[in-house]
Formats: structure tokens, C-alpha cells, sequence
């Protein structure tokens, strides 16, 4: 059965409205090189990363196995959600082997101009997943090109052939992440121009990673503070670290900026308290502007609240709740579906943590 996995994971360098995510800079994690001979199978050729024992703070072979897998269980960034049709997940035998496919809707793509004119929709990943945790092994192989260049609709698109696999392969003394690459006809690919394309993927692994073994202030999924009987996300104290006040100011302009920094956008301010960021497209062929997204963010320093809806097509598809507590210094958060379900959970905890 088909599992549904929308999630704001970071995209074409965009960042998760959920945790107010930067955009990685110029610097990587961890350097790779291309074109290096294969350790794991003799006589390939691959791209090989530097040791991950010399980070700081190192990181183990496990962790980066374990964030790869879940990088490609959720796959969608917040950009695609906005024209997302479909992404499932299926033939799942474990947590580490399963086959996620994301369908991007063409009645939404013609809307915008970057469909193909007659609805149908467009398959941008489609990939089967083969992980093996003992060996810290992970196969990913394409039944469509995971190009931003390329389109495959959905009239198109078959599982009968693999046009590109990727084996990533931790390994040991000293840690390292070797990637061997092969095109559908089998010829191994390790060039700079690939190289290049996986740093975003490792930055997001390594850096996610990174990010939570450095974090000084920790999020979990517990009893809700503000709506006692229901769960939340909520943070570990930060008295230690800052006051409610410089947070709450930091905060709400993060967000504010945030919203700003998307290309496209423009910011109306309602009041003090209450802004709406509308997010629009233009149809190039057409000439005519649309809206992509509308966010509506509400906010009140007094009771430390704040609420930010996302609609699409006026539809709300998500409203967050953020709620900053002031003894002991928390930040509380959890979601709401447009069908009025409460989300907290892992993953919010994640973006949370960020914030």
C-alpha cells in the first residue's frame, strides 16, 4: 500500500518553512574527489569523500547511512510540494528497501507555465532503494533521470528500465562515503560535473547531521504545554542561552526574512502582529501571473504564540503552531493538516530544532 510522504526537506537549495532552514553556503561538510580508483570493488572508478573521523564533531559510518536513507524516504522539498500531484511510497520489505516515486501535478505545472500544455503530470523521481545496514551499503537506481533539466511525464515514464544507479558505500578506517556511479548502459561515471551534483546531497546529509550533534538546544516529541491531552513538539530549556524577549525578536524576524528571501514573493503587512507573504508565478507563454502560495503568519510576543497558514490554490494545505513559553524558556510546535490533523512527530522535531 501506498504511503504518502510529503515533507518539507530542502530542495534546489530552498529551504523548510518548518524550521526556518539557511541555505547551505558555498563551503561542504566534507570535500569529495572524482575520478579516484574504487576500494570497494577493484578496478572501478569512483568519488570518494575525505574522512569523516577528522569532522568536527566526527561522524560515524551509521549516522551517514542512516540520514541517506531518510533523505530519500522523504524527498519532497517545499517547492515541489506546491505543484506536488502524488509521492508514495511502496514494495517496502524494511525500513532500509522500498521504491519512492513523486508525481508533480501537470494541471498545476500548466498553470505556472512549466508544464507540458495538456495536464498531464510529471514524474520527477522514481527510484528503487536497496539498503543493507550491516554493510553500510546503499543502492539507488532510477527509473527516471532525478534531473531538474529533464522532464519525464507521466505517459512516459516506466519502471522497466534503469536509466542510472548510484552505490553508496561507507567506509571503514577511515570513515568515508565512496559513491560508484553507472549510467543505464553500465559505464561508470565519476567525473567533477558529478561530483559536483552530489555535494548537495552529501552537504544534506552530513550537514543535517552535523547539525544535530553540535545543536545546543534539543527537540523532542512529549506532552503538549499549551493544549494539555495532545502531543507537541517542544525544545529542551534555553534560559542558559538567551532571554524570551531577544528570541521572540530574533524569531519573528528570521521568519519574516524567510518569507522575503523567496524569489517572487511580496510581503503585505495587515499590523503589527499579522503579515500574508503571497508567493506568485508567472506564465511565461500567457503572461499571466498566478499565485503559488499564500502565507499567513500571526503572531502575539504577549502569549508567545504564533500561527502560520500556507494555502495553495486558497486550499490551507498546513498550518503551523508555534508557541514560546517563558519558564522555563521553551519553543512548543505541532501542525495541522488541511484536513484538520495534528502532526508531531520526528520530523518536526528536526525542523524544530533548527529554529
Amino acid at each position: 500500500q501506498a504511503e504518502s510522504c510529503v515533507k518539507s526537506r530542502p530542495f534546489f537549495a530552498a529551504k523548510s518553512a518548518s524550521g526556518f532552514i539557511a541555505v547551505m553556503g558555498a563551503s561542504h561538510v566534507v570535500a569529495m574527489h572524482a575520478n579516484e580508483p574504487a576500494v570497494s570493488q577493484a578496478g572501478k572508478q569512483c568519488i570518494i569523500s575525505d574522512s569523516l573521523d577528522d569532522l568536527d564533531p566526527p561522524i560515524s559510518g551509521k549516522a551517514a547511512f542512516d540520514e541517506a536513507v531518510f533523505s530519500l524516504r522523504e524527498p519532497v522539498g517545499p517547492m515541489e510540494s506546491m505543484v506536488l500531484k502524488s509521492c508514495e511510497i511502496t514494495d517496502e520489505t524494511d525500513a532500509n528497501n522500498f521504491v519512492v516515486k513523486v508525481t508533480l501535478d501537470g494541471q498545476k505545472l500548466d498553470q505556472y507555465g512549466y508544464g507540458r500544455g495538456d495536464g498531464v503530470d510529471k514524474v520527477v523521481k522514481w527510484k528503487k532503494v536497496t539498503g543493507n545496514e550491516s554493510t553500510l551499503t546503499l543502492k539507488v537506481e532510477d527509473f527516471v533521470p532525478d534531473r531538474p533539466d529533464v522532464s519525464t511525464w507521466a505517459d512516459q515514464a516506466s519502471d522497466k528500465e534503469v536509466v542510472f544507479t548510484v552505490t553508496m558505500k561507507v567506509l571503514k578506517n577511515p570513515t568515508r562515503i565512496e559513491f560508484i556511479c553507472e549510467d543505464k548502459d553500465g559505464t561508470v561515471v565519476a567525473g567533477e560535473p558529478l561530483r559536483d551534483g552530489l555535494y548537495f546531497w552529501s552537504d544534506i546529509i552530513l550537514g543535517n547531521i552535523k547539525n544535530a550533534l553540535t545543536a545546543q538546544v534539543k527537540a523532542d516529541v512529549g506532552d503538549s504545554i499549551k493544549e494539555p491531552g495532545q502531543k507537541s513538539v517542544v525544545t529542551t530549556s534555553m534560559d542558559e542561552l538567551t532571554s524570551y524577549d531577544n528570541f521572540w525578536n530574533a524569531w519573528i524576524t528570521q521568519a519574516k526574512k524567510f518569507l522575503g528571501d523567496i524569489p517572487e514573493v511580496s510581503i503585505e503587512d495587515i499590523s503589527e502582529t499579522e503579515f500574508v507573504a503571497t508567493v506568485e508565478v508567472k506564465n511565461p507563454e500567457e503572461g499571466k501571473t498566478s499565485n503559488m502560495s499564500v502565507n499567513h503568519v500571526k503572531f502575539s510576543q504577549e502569549d508567545g504564540s504564533m500561527t502560520w497558514e500556507i494555502k495553495m490554490d486558497d486550499k490551507v494545505v498546513t498550518t503551523m503552531h508555534r508557541v514560546l513559553h517563558r519558564s522555563p524558556l521553551v519553543l512548543e510546535g505541532w501542525d495541522v493538516t488541511g484536513e484538520g490533523e495534528r502532526k508531531a512527530d520526528n520530523k518536526l522535531a528536526r525542523a524544530l530544532q533548527k529554529t
